[in-house]
């Protein structure tokens, strides 16, 4: 009954935002900087990409991420399907680029992937190997992972076509080390050139049950690294245990660091409970929701929460964090934008409660950005948006 109550009451104050903000209809040729400026922002739907938009037959089973291409072609990688599927730039449909398989070209759970002049590269998580193929999808190269300092979790291409990949490396053999976590640039022939940066992070501590054998625990709030690359290739780095982070040229060298002032958020009993709802294990038998006592038991919360949980660039260049703030109602809404030099432009809203800008599959396309929706049926849903201005309604 509260989840009905807590919905129809973020839809009223939606419906009342919208009553005293309107769109700004000047918002054509203003700078995403300008707009960020009036502190409230609105999200407008210019195209949607889900399975309506797919030829009979073709379906897509689990859309991960979204590219595009010089041209404004877009790229959907599904690693369920094993494949890209690729569209122009109006959203029409053109082909599907790969297979499942362990030849060239071809996926066994493909995670991870960007496109970037006349290349699409793919953390290939099955087939354990780093690929690249021309924008036709015919296999140009592909590598191992050995050779990393761990294994791939993310991929960016910076436009020179150059790559940055974050590996992690896992401390099996001492469950009582933080996970070590690296940013690596790599060439377009895939050949490492440097490690760009490095940190250890606590994303799981492992332990060992009489139930479940070595078992690993999510650690809560933990402060993580976040990055992004921008338009004209600098590299965007932050470790959350403060509100700070790094631009980076395309070489990986640091030439400023950036400090905002940010008031510490306490973790409440709500949280905690919100932590273990989101939680499922496997009990030997199938996935059930739920956490079991000694997981419980064994989890520990930090007193405080990390700075932000989420950094991106925009298509403009600018950096958009996302903070923890007191009011858990407007925590999904708030984001503070510094522009492309690290200076802070404004604290930002969202006036859309039902949109998660900082979804980690979140791309932005020039002054647009796309956001994916999983539906309710497990379906997905990308949704490209113009950013306008909320201005308010004059008396």
């Amino acid at each position: 009954m509260r989840g009905k109550t807590n919905y129809w009451a973020s839809l009223i104050l939606f419906l009342v935002s919208l009553f005293f903000c309107l769109p700004g209809l000047r918002a054509e040729g203003n700078s995403l900087a300008k707009i960020y400026r009036h502190g409230r922002i609105v999200l407008k739907p210019e195209m949607i990409i889900d399975s309506s938009s797919l030829p009979p037959g073709v379906f897509f089973v689990g859309v991960a991420s979204i590219s595009f291409d010089s041209l404004g072609n877009l790229y959907f990688l599904d690693f369920r399907d094993n494949n890209i599927k690729k569209f122009d730039s109006a959203g029409k449909f053109l082909k599907i680029i790969g297979q499942k398989g362990q030849g060239p070209g071809d996926f066994s759970s493909p995670v991870s992937f960007d496109v970037v002049k006349d290349r699409i590269f793919v953390w290939d998580m099955g087939n354990r190997r780093l690929c690249a193929l021309t924008l036709e999808g015919e296999a140009a190269t592909n590598r191992d992972i050995s050779g990393l300092s761990g294994r791939p979790r993310k991929l960016r291409a910076l436009p020179g076509g150059d790559l940055v990949v974050e590996t992690e490396k896992i401390h099996f053999d001492d469950p009582k080390k933080p996970q070590d976590v690296f940013l690596e640039l790599l060439s377009p022939d895939l050949q490492l050139k440097r490690v760009i940066y490095s940190q250890p992070v606590w994303r799981e501590k492992y332990i060992r049950t009489e139930q479940f054998g070595l078992t690993n625990l999510p650690q809560p709030f933990s402060p993580d690294i976040h990055w992004d690359i921008s338009p004209d290739g600098r590299i965007i780095i932050g470790f959350a245990a403060n509100y700070e982070f790094g631009i980076y040229n395309s070489q990986g060298n640091l030439f400023l660091s950036v400090k905002h002032p940010f008031k510490p958020v306490k973790i409440t009993e709500k949280d905690k409970k919100k932590h273990f709802e989101t939680m499922t294990f496997f009990d030997g038998k199938a996935i059930r929701r739920g956490v079991p006592d000694v997981i419980i038991k064994n989890t520990e919360f930090p007193e405080y929460k990390p700075a932000y949980s989420s950094l991106m660039v925009d298509g403009a260049g600018n950096i958009l964090v996302h903070p923890f703030i007191e009011e858990e109602a407007k925590q999904k809404l708030v984001f503070d934008a510094f522009s492309p030099e690290g200076k802070f432009i404004s604290r930002v809203e969202l006036i859309e409660p039902e949109i998660d800008i900082f979804d980690r599959e979140t791309r932005w396309q020039g002054n647009s950005v796309w956001i994916r929706k999983i539906e309710p049926d497990g379906t997905t849903k990308f949704t490209r948006y113009r950013i306008e201005p909320c201005v308010q309604e004059e008396k």
